[in-house]
């Protein structure tokens, strides 16, 4: 997720030049598919981690003997929280105003 987000920042900063404001007016489509694709990547990933990624840590608890599957799963979920810190403190304010939007 991190490679995904810093190239979009990157890759938007060369094409443009600038941080862009609201939306993706003006967009080339190089841009445009690198930006759709973190969309859907970005979706994907914080709905695992939000809705599955529990339940799953709660099943395996509940089953005892899957102990080693939810050392892995915690861990998972611990650098999910991780990732979002870096992704909110490491960019430039400009992408990251894009970004919320």
């Amino acid at each position: 997720m991190l490679g995904l987000y810093y190239s979009m920042a990157m890759h938007m900063w060369i094409t443009l030049g600038q941080w862009p404001g609201i939306g993706e007016n003006g967009f080339p489509l190089g841009l445009l598919i690198h930006a759709r694709i973190l969309q859907y990547y970005a979706e994907g990933w914080i709905i695992w981690s939000v809705f599955c990624l529990p339940l799953a840590i709660i099943f395996t608890v509940l089953a005892r003997k899957r102990f080693q599957i939810t050392k892995c799963l915690a861990f998972q979920l611990l650098a999910f929280a991780v990732v979002l810190s870096v992704m909110n403190h490491l960019v430039p304010a400009g992408f990251l105003n894009w970004w919320r939007d």
